[in-house]
């Protein structure tokens, strides 16, 4: 008897169904990397102080940011993946977070279970938050700063991230994203948006096939 595995199907650490711009000295690196990669590592590069390549898997790479729109980069941010750190223009996107973990919708309206209209005081587990219980309507708007989590975020709506905030697992937000400050994801963040996804600051987003599958197995309850 195990817990039920998860192989998602992700396209970059951070994807997205609007135009990206990354700006600043945020950080996305869609190298694989483990779900040991010690906190605040990667968030100055690469190649930077505490850098997150020792905690690479060597396995599984992904590019830095893939949307089906347009990537704009400036400032000192920086991005690393294969076969190339950005993609744009592609087609593709999820049809929503059932996709990206690779389940059917029935199984992840199970999993998600009744909606949180504020954000709760804990982000660790399945957490969905909707101010209207429809999914998907990219309803309401909601700002998180200085917490910790890890499992799957879902969010119907636009989400403000300001630091410090660190998470392991998957972020899907509906809505648009900005971000800001000292922020450090393990995992994925996937935007639907309606406009635009701002990165800027400290923001740091490290892919991990292994965070995202194991955060999120061990929150669902599921055995086979």
């Amino acid at each position: 008897v195990i817990q039920k595995p998860f192989r998602p199907e992700i396209k970059a650490a951070l994807v997205a169904d609007v135009d990206v711009k990354l700006t600043g000295n945020s950080a996305v690196c869609g190298y694989n990397h483990r779900i040991v990669t010690p906190l605040w590592y990667g968030e100055n590069g690469r190649g930077g102080f505490e850098s997150c390549v020792p905690y690479e898997t060597g396995a599984g790479d992904l590019p830095a940011v893939w949307s089906t729109a347009d990537v704009n980069t400036g400032g000192g941010s920086q991005q690393g993946g294969q076969p190339s750190p950005t993609q744009e223009y592609q087609t593709g996107f999820y049809t929503g977070p059932w996709d990206a973990l690779g389940i059917s919708q029935e199984e992840f309206n199970s999993l998600a279970g009744a909606p949180f209209s504020a954000v709760p005081a804990t982000l660790k587990g399945i957490i969905y938050i909707d101010s209207d219980g429809t999914a998907q309507n990219q309803s309401g708007a909601w700002g998180i700063q200085g917490t910790s989590g890890e499992g799957l975020l879902y969010v119907d709506g636009d989400l403000n991230l300001t630091g410090p905030f660190n998470y392991k697992g998957m972020v899907y937000v509906e809505g648009n994203l900005t971000g800001s400050g000292s922020i450090w994801v393990l995992g994925s963040v996937i935007v639907r948006g309606r406009s635009s996804v701002n990165v800027s600051g400290g923001s740091t987003v490290l892919y991990s096939s292994e965070a995202i599958a194991l955060a999120i197995s061990k929150y669902a309850g599921q055995f086979v």
